[in-house]
C-alpha cells in the first residue's frame, strides 16, 4: 500500500513563516491552567466491538472531555502531549488571537512528544465548537483524538438538556479494531478520503440517552469524521438555531429531512422530547444502510414551560461593505484521482491536489490585506470530489451558489463544495494574524489542499 511522505518538508515551510520565538513567547509562566488535556496512547473498545483498540486520546476519553467555558471569560488551557509524534490543539471555529490558533507550524512549532504549551485566550463568540489536532490530523483524528468544546452565553436561553453529540466514522478491521494500516495512504488521499466502516455518537454506538418527557432539548450535532459527510435524519421535527456556532436570526422549523453536515460542521437543534415511553431516534443515512446514531428514549418527569427562541447574537462584524473596494480573490481546487494534474502530483511527489496550481502549503500567502477589509472570494472546485473547505479565525457568508443567491446565508467557518462547485463568498478580515484556510478532508489537507492568508494590523 502507497503512503504519502512524511509532511517534514511541509512542516520546514511552515516554520519558516513563524516570527522568531512566537512558539514559546506564551507556552509558560503565569497561573495554573484551568483545564488541561493530556493526548497519550490508549487502549479502549470502541462503541459495540469486542476488542480494544490501540487509540491516542485526550485524558483517556473518547470522546475528550467536553470543554465548557464562558463567553469573553479569560482561559488557560495546558496541552500535554504524551503522544509519540508532536502535535498542537486547534480550537475549531474560535476567533480569538492568531498565536492560539493552534495551527502547527503557522501559529505556533508543534509540541514535541513530552512537552506541553499553554493555551490563553477569551472567546468572543458562544455557540459549538470542538478541538482537534493541527500536526498530522490524518492519523491523529482517525485515532480518537477530538472533542467538544462549548461556550456558553451569557444569558441562555432555557432548556431542560443541553446534548453535545460528536459523530465519528471509524475503518475497523476484521476483529473489530482500529484499522493502523493506510493513515495517509494516496489512494484514498486522492479520492474521498479515509472512510470508515463504523459510527459512533460520544463514543457509544448508538449513545442512548434517557431524557425528560415534554422537556427541551438542544442537540448539538458535531462532525469530527475524517473525511466522511454526514447526513443525520430525525424521527421528531425539530428547529434549526445555530450553524458553526453562530446563531440564526430565527429558528427554522426542520420536519424529518436528512441534515448534511460536512467534516468539521456542527448545527444545534431544539427540539421538544415525547411523551414517556416514547423515543426520538438520530440515524445516518448518507449510505445504503442506515446506522442508528442516537436514540432519546422520554422518561416521566414535570413538564417544562421552556419555548424555543432566538439565540443571543454573537459580536461578528457583520457589514461586508460589499460596495466599498473589497478585496478580490480567488481560489481554483485542480487535482485528485482521475485528473492529469493529480496523476502529475503523484509522480513528482508533489501535492495530489492544488490549490491556485500549487500542492501544498506554499511560501507566500493566497493573499495579504489590512485588517477590517471586507474580502470576496471566489472559489471553484474543479475536480471529481467533494471538499469541505474551512478558514480559521474568521466566519464568512456565501453570497452566491453557481452563480445564484443562497435560499439562506448563514454565518459559517466551513461550507461544502460538491464536484463543479463555484462559490462566492465574504468576510470582513478583522482578525489580524497569520491564519490557515484548507479542507477539512485531512487527507485531502495532507496530500496538497492547504494555504494561508496574511491579515496585517493597522
Amino acid at each position: 500500500m502507497n503512503t504519502i511522505n512524511d509532511r517534514r518538508r511541509e512542516l520546514l515551510k511552515l516554520s519558516a513563516l513563524l516570527p522568531l520565538g512566537l512558539a514559546t513567547s506564551r507556552a509558560h509562566g503565569g497561573a495554573s491552567p484551568n483545564h488541561t488535556l493530556r493526548a497519550a496512547p490508549a487502549s479502549m473498545v470502541i462503541g459495540g466491538q469486542s476488542s480494544a483498540s490501540a487509540l491516542w486520546l485526550y485524558n483517556n476519553s473518547l470522546p475528550g472531555p467536553e470543554l465548557r467555558l464562558r463567553q469573553s471569560e479569560p482561559q488557560h488551557i495546558r496541552f500535554v502531549n504524551g503522544c509519540p509524534d508532536p502535535s498542537a490543539v486547534h480550537w475549531h471555529g474560535l476567533r480569538i488571537d492568531n498565536a492560539m490558533d493552534g495551527a502547527g507550524g503557522l501559529t505556533q512549532a508543534l509540541v514535541a512528544s513530552g512537552a506541553h504549551f499553554d493555551y490563553r485566550f477569551s472567546p468572543p463568540d458562544a455557540g459549538t465548537y470542538w478541538y482537534h489536532p493541527h500536526g498530522k490530523s490524518w492519523q491523529e483524528q482517525a485515532r480518537g483524538l477530538s472533542g467538544a468544546l462549548i461556550i456558553e452565553e451569557r444569558e441562555a436561553p432555557g432548556v431542560d438538556m443541553d446534548l453535545p453529540l460528536l459523530l465519528d466514522d471509524w475503518l475497523l478491521d476484521a476483529d473489530g479494531k482500529l484499522s493502523l494500516q493506510g493513515f495517509g495512504d494516496s489512494h484514498e488521499a486522492a479520492h474521498a478520503g479515509r472512510l470508515g466502516n463504523a459510527l459512533t455518537c460520544n463514543g457509544h454506538t448508538p449513545q442512548r440517552i434517557n431524557v425528560p418527557a415534554g422537556g427541551l432539548l438542544r442537540l448539538r450535532l458535531i462532525n469530527v469524521c475524517n473525511s466522511r459527510t454526514l447526513a443525520l435524519r430525525l424521527s421528531q421535527a425539530a428547529w434549526l438555531v445555530a450553524e458553526d456556532g453562530q446563531p440564526l436570526a430565527e429558528p427554522l422549523a426542520l420536519e424529518r429531512s436528512a441534515i448534511e453536515l460536512a467534516v468539521g460542521q456542527r448545527v444545534d437543534l431544539m427540539l421538544h422530547a415525547p411523551a414517556a415511553g416514547v423515543s426520538v431516534q438520530l440515524d445516518e443515512v448518507s449510505g445504503k444502510n442506515a446506522f442508528l446514531a442516537a436514540e432519546f428514549k422520554a422518561v416521566p418527569s414535570k413538564a417544562s414551560a421552556h419555548e424555543v427562541v432566538p439565540l443571543p447574537a454573537n459580536p461578528l462584524p457583520t457589514h461586508l461593505a460589499l460596495q466599498d473596494d473589497p478585496l478580490q480573490v480567488a481560489l481554483e481546487m485542480t487535482g485528485g484521482a482521475m485528473t492529469m494534474a493529480g496523476m502529475k502530483g503523484m509522480r513528482s511527489g508533489g501535492g495530489v491536489w492544488q490549490f491556485n496550481g500549487v500542492g501544498g502549503m506554499p511560501e507566500q500567502p493566497w493573499f495579504s490585506v489590512a485588517q477590517n477589509r471586507t474580502v470576496v472570494a471566489e472559489l471553484s472546485n474543479d475536480t471529481r470530489f467533494s471538499h469541505a473547505m474551512h478558514l480559521h479565525g474568521h466566519h464568512f457568508q456565501v453570497l452566491s451558489h453557481n452563480g445564484e443567491p443562497p435560499v439562506r446565508s448563514p454565518w459559517r467557518d466551513t461550507v461544502l463544495m460538491q464536484p463543479g462547485d463555484q462559490l462566492r463568498l465574504a468576510f470582513v478580515a478583522d482578525n489580524p494574524g497569520k491564519w490557515m484556510a484548507h479542507c477539512h478532508m485531512v487527507e485531502h489537507q495532507l496530500s496538497g489542499m492547504t494555504t494561508w492568508f496574511d491579515v496585517a494590523r493597522v
